[in-house]
């Protein structure tokens, strides 16, 4: 074991044990007395857990601390508190249409968010035990362990992983895993919660039975495509009142290195914005003719900098208005935000040009 892996372990106490056998224990740290869970996975999918580190999805747990250590990943992650819907179950209570509805469209609504990260994750483990329900009512997702990096010229998983009953076909090398495998498993959670069993042993009737028929569908092709589609049709099915997706008034407007309050993402942020102000501070250009051209110059290069920042980190979704966000293929999303990076700086130098000819 190294010394990281010394480091780490020896700031935290283990005060309970969740899960002997999945080695997954919950931890108290020694100075802050905040609790967490602590998980030692020997298969994972080590892009996974570093994309979700530094960009966390509201609605999972915030990960704190990433070890890769001789063949073993230890994460210490957020600690939610609240009820599985497996215990809810297991109490011998089922769900109303009305409330079976709610949670199931604000889990698709953290899986969308999922679906649409770069690289897109597919979490392959819905079920009833990872989907917990908080003192508040939100719905929380867990358990990112079989969660993998889509990746579309793969014919199919390099690992059968997933639960049995709630895995869809394709996870059993039947093909690739994409967001249709998701759909699959919460049509299946969908279905339990209704009725107590999987679709397989009998089916919800009504509207709500097409639904979770759709879902489960053999062919990944027969499904919704998307969770924003089945969204779509389970509010149509069965109007409920289903809260708006919350998002903070401040944190909508917050700029990359400070949307998620990440210590390590807020120094870097502190670091890039700094370096971007003291080079346009120091700037020297020779034509200037005046100090009022020489800072309006140094103002027009920092802002040149700055869209240039807002526009690669996906600021307010500004990908998903230009449909950046359709581009399945990450190396083809990352040219395209190079190539209009290269062509606000060209239009920038463009307008600078025009600017400096009227100034001189």
């Amino acid at each position: 074991m190294s010394s990281d892996t010394i480091s780490l372990l020896d700031s935290y106490n283990r005060i309970a044990t969740i899960n002997e056998n999945h080695r997954i224990f919950l931890v108290q740290h020694k100075l802050s007395k905040n609790i967490y869970v602590e998980k030692i996975l020997t298969l994972y999918n080590l892009s996974v857990f570093q994309y979700l580190a530094q960009n966390h999805i509201k609605g999972t747990p915030q990960i704190f601390e990433i070890i890769e250590d001789d063949g073993h990943l230890i994460i210490i992650e957020e600690y939610i508190s609240g009820r599985t819907i497996r215990s809810i179950l297991d109490d011998g209570n089922l769900f109303s249409e009305e409330d079976a509805v709610r949670i199931v469209v604000e889990l698709c609504r953290i899986l969308s968010d999922l679906h649409n990260s770069t690289p897109a994750i597919i979490h392959r483990d819905i079920k009833p035990s990872n989907v917990i329900l908080t003192s508040d009512d939100e719905v929380k997702l867990i358990d990112m362990n079989a969660a993998k990096v889509y990746q579309a010229e793969k014919a199919e998983d390099t690992a059968l992983i997933g639960t049995a009953g709630y895995a869809a076909p394709e996870q059993y090398g039947f093909g690739a895993s994409n967001a249709q495998a998701d759909i699959y498993a919460v049509g299946v959670l969908l279905n339990e919660m209704l009725l107590g069993v999987p679709p397989r042993s009998a089916t919800s009737d009504g509207r709500i039975g097409n639904v979770i028929k759709r879902c489960t569908k053999m062919d990944p092709k027969d499904r919704y495509s998307t969770v924003e589609e089945l969204i779509d049709d389970l509010k149509q099915e069965i109007p409920v009142n289903v809260p708006a997706k919350k998002t903070s008034g401040k944190s909508k407007y917050r700029i990359p290195g400070f949307r998620t309050g990440n210590t390590s993402h807020v120094a870097a942020g502190i670091i890039g914005y700094s370096f971007i102000l003291f080079l346009g501070l120091t700037l020297k250009v020779q034509d200037a003719k005046s100090a009022a051209a020489l800072w309006i110059e140094r103002c027009f290069f920092m802002a040149i900098c700055f869209a240039a920042v807002l526009f690669t980190f996906d600021y307010m979704g500004i990908w998903k208005i230009i449909r950046f966000d359709k581009i399945k293929n990450s190396a083809i999303r990352v040219l395209a935000v190079l190539g209009v990076d290269v062509l606000i700086v060209i239009l920038s130098i463009m307008i600078m040009a025009v600017i400096e000819g009227i100034l001189h």
